[in-house]
């Protein structure tokens, strides 16, 4: 049950920076937000077991930083967020895809 509330609570935190930052606001019924958030909860779950992804897209998250300046400046912010709330750190491979699924459901606003 504590796992459950935990990511309730920072999945609501995270579209609260990304509405915040980026002034969207979110279309909760699109097929996107629904990928998105369960991008969200497999990446909290990845994190409490200690699990993260690693890969060597060093190149492609350096790149995708540099087309989507906005998002990533967005991404560094969740990730800022997990650090003080909870002393989580990502991978880049983690933040490239956090990246991508923001873009993805920034694009349909």
């Amino acid at each position: 049950m504590h796992l459950t509330l935990m990511m309730t609570k920072i999945i609501q935190d995270v579209i609260g920076i990304i509405e915040s930052e980026l002034a969207i606001t979110f279309k909760k019924d699109s097929f996107n937000y629904s990928r998105f958030i369960t991008h969200l909860r497999h990446l909290i779950q990845r994190q409490v077991r200690d699990q993260q992804i690693f890969s060597d897209n060093s190149e492609l998250y350096s790149t995708v930083r540099l087309q989507y300046p906005k998002v990533a400046a967005c991404v560094d912010k969740i990730d800022a967020y997990f650090e003080k709330e909870y002393h989580w750190k990502y991978s880049d491979e983690e933040k490239l895809y956090l990246i991508m699924h923001i873009n993805r459901v920034c694009a349909e606003n």
